[in-house]
């Protein structure tokens, strides 16, 4: 019933539409993080077709749209006066949601044959070389770790985002299909810093729920907003893209898939 609940406030599941205005919303339709990481998921083949990763660019786009929604006005302010400190945490949000659901695509474990080390020819001795990096592919529902993964060893490559941004960036993609409220558990940070991140967790977390289920369940999300969104953002097929791919992985493991869901969701793991 509560289901059912949640699908009769949204008529956007019947095609209908709400009658307001779409442009009293703003759509994020480009961003520095996304535009740039996207395309080198895209060429390094972490997903290779042209139509999945056009989806899942937008898809990337509304999570990012409706994120910005969720987040503190306080947090927003920061961004919009051009600080310094709003950035790195759009910066921070985008990197997040860049690489959130990339474990989807990884059918095989990815070795990095990237060697970024160098051995002088006058030392006799040579410098001891990094070990490859082994990204393992996932063997159930549970895609985070991948995704998380090739996060880091691509941002750590590159140098983008510090130490602590990339820790809230690991953060964000563990807590994304979380339903209950996120809360730093360890107080591993400085009051202000665990605001953020409590701040950054829980936006991307609705956000991410509320595109994943077509706004079905989407914590308080405007209808208009979601109906804004998808008017410039096609879904292009994003949702039944989403579905085979959670098939596929979950039916490498049936009987641990639907577990790991479950501990997701309410954030035991």
């Amino acid at each position: 019933a509560v289901g059912f609940g949640f699908i009769i406030m949204n008529p956007l599941v019947f095609g209908f539409n709400t009658g307001v205005p779409l442009d009293r919303y703003f759509i994020i339709p480009k961003h520095f993080m996304l535009d740039g990481e996207l395309p080198h998921i895209h060429n390094k083949n972490y997903i290779q077709s042209k139509e999945e990763i056009m989806a899942y660019r937008n898809h990337c786009f509304r999570v990012m749209t409706f994120a910005r929604h969720f987040l503190p006005n306080e947090l927003m302010q920061q961004e919009e006066r051009g600080q310094k400190s709003g950035a790195v945490i759009m910066n921070t949000l985008g990197m997040a949601i860049a690489y959130h659901k990339v474990g989807l695509w990884m059918d095989s474990d990815y070795v990095s044959d990237e060697n970024n080390a160098t051995s002088s020819d006058q030392d006799d001795e040579k410098e001891e070389q990094p070990q490859p990096v082994r990204i393992l592919a996932p063997t159930g529902f549970d895609y985070r770790n991948s995704s998380i993964r090739t996060m880091e060893h691509y941002t750590r490559k590159v140098g983008i985002l510090g130490d602590r941004e990339i820790q809230f960036a690991r953060i964000m993609i563990e807590e994304q299909f979380r339903l209950t409220e996120y809360g730093d558990p360890q107080n591993l940070h400085s009051g202000r810093e665990t605001e953020i991140l409590n701040a950054l967790v829980n936006a991307i977390r609705k956000a991410n729920w509320a595109d994943c289920t077509y706004g079905i369940i989407r914590f308080g999300l405007p209808v208009p907003l979601l109906e804004a969104a998808y008017a410039k953002l096609d879904p292009l097929g994003f949702h039944k893209i989403l579905a085979n791919r959670i098939l596929q992985s979950c039916q490498k493991n049936l009987i641990k898939a639907p577990l790991e869901l479950l501990g997701i969701m309410f954030g035991d793991v």
